[in-house]
């Protein structure tokens, strides 16, 4: 899910740029990277949380 997202968004702002006058594809486009870089940062810090327990 988390290659997904970034892969969708990249496709809509591709698409935007070939259709100008369809906002919304931008507009997802966008959303989309936004909400991969929100999923990246709390996976992250996941990681990082347990990572740490086991450094004890």
């Amino acid at each position: 899910m988390e290659d997904d997202i970034p892969a969708g968004g990249l496709g809509a702002l591709i698409l935007g740029g070939a259709f100008p006058a369809q906002h919304w594809i931008h507009l997802v486009g966008i959303g989309s990277l936004w909400a991969a870089a929100a999923l990246t940062l709390v996976t992250g810090w996941d990681y990082l949380r347990v990572g740490l327990k086991h450094m004890d």
